[in-house]
């Protein structure tokens, strides 16, 4: 089986001290099922940093950056970012038409949460 190569997105307090970990140690016990791929945060040193301190294979600091390389994409997207950004992040990422977990409310309110679930509808 070739491992299905993961990238987290946002390399905040909540990304390097539940999802990292998590995918670090998934990544120990199932070696075979995923790698972990890249780091992506708009500050490349802190995307840099978590991405050696749990063996990302690289960081970058943009999602144009992150799907440069089309022979190297992510096969799937773990988006740890504020809630204000949700909305418009998730919206670029859904083109890629990837597994896109999304850590928080999805969005700042109800409208924002239906636009959100507008633009899964619109991928799909």
């Amino acid at each position: 089986m070739i491992p299905k190569r993961i990238a987290l997105i946002g390399a905040g307090r909540h990304s390097v001290t539940c999802h990292a970990p998590s995918l670090r140690q998934y990544a120990s016990v199932f070696p075979d099922t995923i790698l972990l791929h890249t780091v992506c945060d708009l500050d490349l040193s802190k995307a840099q940093k978590t991405a050696e301190e749990f063996g990302f294979i690289a960081a970058v600091d943009s999602i144009n950056a992150l799907f440069k390389d089309k022979e190297n994409m992510p096969d799937a997207i773990v988006a740890v970012l504020p809630v204000s950004e949700i909305l418009s992040v998730a919206s670029l990422l859904l083109k890629y038409k990837l597994p896109l977990l999304v850590e928080k409310p999805l969005g700042r309110s109800i409208n924002d949460a239906r636009q959100f679930i507008e633009a899964v509808n619109d991928a799909s």
